[in-house]
């Protein structure tokens, strides 16, 4: 089913991904802009969430991955608001430094004045998208972005090129634990990239299950498996793309019909992200009753599409 009129809660990050979250609008819940770096508190606990009325009302495991952006704090994140596990960045990439390999190629040489080596190689952090005279960079003091498991940071500055590959692997690892036939489910081997069902021979740029496996990221996340649960689930995954600035694995460099175009090629790396975990739920055996709902917080940035055209990444 394709709906084609959305309507957002908000026009910008954090007061979108509140109203998803909570069905109510920022005057409402009093959350009208985006919490920053510095925040101290976030979405306020009298709110309910979600993941909170599924969880202590209907018994249900929950999980969010990706981007958060709701107060990073350890009152508000996310293990405090109802899910049961967290496995993401507390906000937008632009905030703060993150490491990777291709990143520097979204700034193309002019949208960036940040140095491009150290122990936090910043690929990004521009104090204001207007021009190229503007966007000078990052700030002094800027933390790098940091990668959490649960509460506590697992790598920091974050690697943005790897990032999707490892949020799909937790995404599919959750919904593998709650396989009609755990016993007989395929299992996703985080080591050696293995996907969710190597028979099916699908590319990568197809947005399948074989991206988990073709990929070779390394620092990418694993437990080894799992307990079976009998409970129903509720996976949230923000994902950071199409976020900027933007990076993907190299095996997705060129896969667009747009040659050169880094966004392009992210979303390619987007769309191998939602296969992999559509692809996951019918090996899972729960592609009957389980609901996938596909969407966007606030749509898109106009500004960055200035700096898109800046950059000569869209001709």
């Amino acid at each position: 089913m394709r709906f084609t009129d959305m309507h957002a809660g908000a026009s910008v990050c954090t007061p979108a991904r509140s109203a998803i979250l909570t069905g109510r609008l920022g005057p409402r819940t009093g959350v009208i802009y985006n919490f920053g770096e510095a925040s101290l508190y976030g979405l306020n606990r009298t709110e309910p969430v979600l993941a909170e009325l599924l969880s202590d009302q209907l018994g249900y495991d929950t999980m969010a991955i990706g981007k958060w952006h709701l107060g990073h704090s350890h009152d508000y994140s996310p293990t405090s608001r109802g899910f049961d596990n967290f496995y993401g960045v507390p906000y937008s990439w632009d905030m703060g430094c993150s490491d990777g390999t291709n990143g520097d190629q979204w700034y193309d040489g002019v949208c960036s004045s940040c140095p491009e080596s150290g122990p936090c190689q910043r690929y990004g952090c521009p104090t204001w998208w207007g021009d190229k005279n503007a966007a000078r960079g990052c700030a002094a003091q800027t933390p790098g972005i940091a990668l959490f498991d649960d509460y506590t940071i697992i790598e920091q500055p974050a690697n943005l090129s790897t990032l999707t590959l490892r949020f799909t692997r937790e995404a599919v690892d959750f919904i593998m634990d709650h396989a009609v036939d755990h016993a007989a489910a395929p299992n996703v081997d985080t080591d050696a990239g293995a996907g969710t069902d190597q028979s099916k021979g699908k590319g990568a740029a197809d947005g399948t299950t074989n991206f988990l496996r073709r990929a070779d990221a390394p620092g990418a996340a694993g437990e080894g498996e799992r307990a079976a649960s009998p409970n129903p689930f509720f996976l949230y995954y923000p994902s950071t793309h199409m976020h900027a600035p933007m990076a993907h694995l190299p095996m997705f460099t060129g896969s667009s019909s747009k040659r050169g175009s880094i966004y392009a090629d992210t979303l390619r790396e987007l769309d191998a992200s939602v296969g992999a975990i559509v692809d996951a739920v019918e090996d899972a055996g729960l592609s009957e009753n389980t609901l996938i709902i596909v969407s966007s917080d606030n749509g898109p940035w106009n500004i960055k599409v200035s700096v898109l055209k800046l950059c000569r990444l869209i001709v």
